[in-house]
This record gives C-alpha cells, structure tokens and sequence, in this order.
C-alpha cells in the first residue's frame, strides 16, 4: 500500500551497514531475470480511472482510487464481474480518504481492511455471498500512523511517539514497544513524518507473527519478530538514506525538508506469505519535479525472503505502478500503463520463476 509511510534509525543503520550493503538495491542480487507481464483481457480497458492501491482477498482484485465517489473496485478474475463501491465522504459509513489497505486474517483468507489517517476509522471487509460486505469499524489508536494486523485483535505498526515500532490491542493498549527516533538524531515529530513507508505481517515459523516495513523515502526496510512476550528486529537493512535538512521555527516546533537528491525507495509491497515483492524506484525528487507519476512507477521488482535475504531481482519489460499477490491464482499483479496513458491490468505467473516455492 502506498502508506506513504513511516521508519527507522537512520545514523544506527548508516554505521551498522554502510560497511556490508550496496548502495543501490538492485546490486544486492545475484540472481536476475527478465520478465514479460501478461496483459488481463477481462477487465474493461476504460474502467481505471488513477488507482494508487491494488490489493488481492478471496480471488478478488480490489482497486482503490482515493479520490473517486465510489473508493473501490473489485474485480473477478474467474468470472469478470466488476463492482463499485465505498463511497467517499464524511458519515458514518463513509472514508474521506484511503491511506492504507492491506489483510485481515481470517482462516478463508477473504477479508481486507481499510484505514483513513485523517478521521483514523479502519473498515474490514468481508466475503459473503460471492460479494464483500462491510463487517466491523473500529478507532486506530491515536498514535499509530501504518500497521498490518498480525491477528484479528491485534496490530503492529509505526507510532509517532515514544518508540519506532509498537503492537497494538483492540482497545489501544500497548504491549511491546521498540526502537527509537532519537537513535539517529531525529525527534519523534520529525522522524514519523520523515520516515514514511509500507507495512506487511504474516505468521511467523516460530508461532509468533513477522512485520515488515520498506521506506518509501530513501531505500531499505525492516522485518521484526513478534512473539507473544516479546518483539526484535530480525533484518535491518539499508541501502540508501533519504537527504534532508531538520529546522527549527523561532517557537522552537522542529519540521523537515527534503534536499531534491533524495530517492524514492519502495512504492509498492505485497507477500504470498513466503516472499516479499516490492517495486524498487530509484527515481529522485528532482525527476519527480519534472514528471510526478515517476514516483509510484518502475520495472523493478525485488523479491526477498522474510528473513530479509535478497531472492531475485525480476526486470519489467514494461513500467508498472502497485504490486498485489493474489493466493488463490498464484499470480503477481500490476499496473501497466498504455500509450495513450490509461492504466491496464497485467500478471505474472509466480511458479514460473527460479526459486521461487509456491502454494504455500
């Protein structure tokens, strides 16, 4: 999800790394392929307006545009029905905006989740009758900006105070905290917004669960353990840091700004559960200046292990925009775009890459 996102401890990482990882992602691998994407006939080609979010449930695609009347698009594969709905506004049903939508365990794997930023309101989605309906709303806890959920009652994600990382309970309760801003010489307020990114949580081989997150500024990530008594950063990776300079207003109230060699880091995260894939960029804000969508487009896709190992680099041989792995075809889905500049839904069939272990 775009989460346009939040993370880490810069200067920690910067002395922990600097010494052992390439500055560019894409060198971290020694396996590369050259992939084409298969176009999807299925969808109608003028049914995208300008989604910024892709998420697969339940065979299902579900495409969001923050900024349309009806938020979302679902679309069967299966069968090419193509449905609208959430409606955008302030009641009670209603989402101003969408800056996040990732899943929401459930043993049949057809339920995702939704969560505005602004009015801090998260809706779970549901699979009924061959339809989603919506089945629950709840508050996110105040100080909780991007998260996944790791069960149904509980969350993990980046906070805006105390620490980096913190799990979550329904109720707002926090029961393990960890990390810090001031490590790398950033106060809370400047870090969470400085440190932007996208979360992803699945279960853990140890029985717990595993939370990851991937900058969006600059380059890198972080997978943590969550245990039942206890939380660790398993992978602490950096390739890039993002370029900036912190100020200080005469009323002492501190703020950011990036220089324009700053990169963008990862746009676009998904999991089948074993791997993680995500859209590396590389493009600068000074690129992105001259052309914005560069932001949330490349033909990159990195794939790593969920304990942060690099697996294989996959090269487009087309620009994509979003990454949804949907479980029950085995496919990786992506935006395309036309030369005439609307978007089309391609895939890639994952058990034709080396290495790679599908059905799990």
């Amino acid at each position: 999800m775009r989460t346009i996102v939040l993370w880490f401890g810069l200067l920690l990482w910067a002395v922990s790394c600097s010494d052992r990882r390439p500055d560019d992602p894409l060198k971290a691998f020694d396996r590369v392929r050259e992939v084409s994407w298969e176009l999807d006939r299925g969808l109608p080609a003028d049914s995208l307006g300008n989604p910024e979010f892709l998420h697969a449930a339940g065979g299902r695609l579900i495409f969001v545009e923050p900024k349309a009347d009806r938020m979302l698009q679902i679309y069967d594969p299966a069968s090419g029905a193509v449905v609208r709905m959430q409606p955008r506004g302030n009641g009670g049903n209603e989402l101003a905006n969408i800056h996040q939508i990732g899943t929401f365990p459930s043993d049949s794997g057809d339920a995702f989740y939704l969560f505005d930023l602004f009015t801090r309101k998260i809706f779970i989605y549901r699979l009924s009758d061959g339809a989603f309906v919506l089945a629950d709303k709840r508050q996110a806890p105040e100080s909780i900006n991007t998260f996944s959920f790791l069960s149904s009652d509980r969350m993990f994600g980046c906070t805006s105070d105390e620490s980096r990382y913190a799990r979550f309970d329904t109720t707002g309760r926090t029961d393990c905290r960890l990390g810090d801003y001031k490590a790398f010489g950033l106060t809370i307020p400047v870090g969470s917004g400085l440190l932007q990114g996208l979360s992803l949580a699945v279960p853990s081989p140890e029985g717990g669960e595993r939370y990851a997150w991937f900058s969006f500024y600059g380059a890198g990530f972080q997978i943590v353990e969550s245990a039942p008594d206890s939380c660790r950063i398993i992978a602490d990776v950096l390739y890039k840091l993002p370029v900036f300079e912190v100020h200080t207003t005469p009323s002492n109230v501190e703020y950011s700004t990036f220089r324009q060699q700053t990169e963008i880091g990862y746009p676009a995260v998904t999991t089948d559960g074993t791997y993680i894939y995500a859209l590396y960029n590389g493009h600068t804000l000074d690129e992105i200046i001259v052309n914005r969508d560069l932001a949330w487009r490349s033909r990159h896709v990195c794939v790593y292990d969920w304990e942060g190992r690099p697996v294989l680099l996959l090269n487009s041989d087309c620009d994509l925009r979003t990454l949804a792995y949907d479980e029950v075809s085995g496919r990786l889905y992506a935006l395309g775009m036309t030369p005439e500049g609307m978007y089309e839904l391609r895939y890639l069939e994952t058990a034709v890459l080396p290495g790679i272990r599908t059905g799990n």
